[in-house]
């Protein structure tokens, strides 16, 4: 299993500048396509200023894509998914929020372990592999909130210093 897992690792070495809001373009125009034929509404609120960040941007843009899918998974017939990004005392945050039915209250303090899933055709993997990646990149992947009006979860990363 460590094997699997170490899968979503990346050496600090790998890990460039970027900018927070190209990443999440980037990451939302792989979507777009899957949103509309879900008949999911995208909300987008990029970063109210420039965001430099630290990362491997094929890994962040895979912990981005996981969030976005699970929340499209959520909403069988359709939804609202809002991202939204803000940043303060040396951190970013990037909530992404969905109207769907929610995590069972059984799965809620499972979420991050490997091999749960909810859905029959999951591998459960998803959610544990974005937290390693969070971890690799100093940063942190949170359940906020969940209930029957849909999900939060929220994408902690440190900023660099300034430059």
């Amino acid at each position: 299993m460590a094997r699997v897992l170490s899968f979503g690792r990346a050496p600090a070495a790998l890990h460039s500048r970027w900018m927070l809001g190209e990443v999440l373009e980037d990451t939302l125009h792989l979507l777009r396509a899957k949103l509309a034929q879900s008949g999911v509404q995208l909300r987008y609120t990029p970063p109210a200023a420039p965001l430099a960040i630290e990362a491997n941007k094929g890994q962040l843009q895979q912990v981005f894509l996981n969030l976005a899918i699970n929340a499209l998974q959520a909403m069988p017939h359709g939804g609202k998914l809002a991202i939204h990004c803000a940043s303060e005392g040396g951190l970013v945050q990037v909530d992404f929020t969905d109207t769907g039915t929610g995590i069972p209250p059984e799965l809620q303090p499972r979420i991050f372990e490997s091999f749960l899933s909810g859905r029959v055709d999951g591998t459960g993997l998803g959610l544990a592999i974005a937290r390693r990646i969070m971890k690799d990149h100093r940063g942190e992947l949170t359940l906020i909130n969940t209930g029957p009006g849909g999900t939060t979860m929220r994408v902690i990363l440190p900023l660099p210093p300034a430059q």
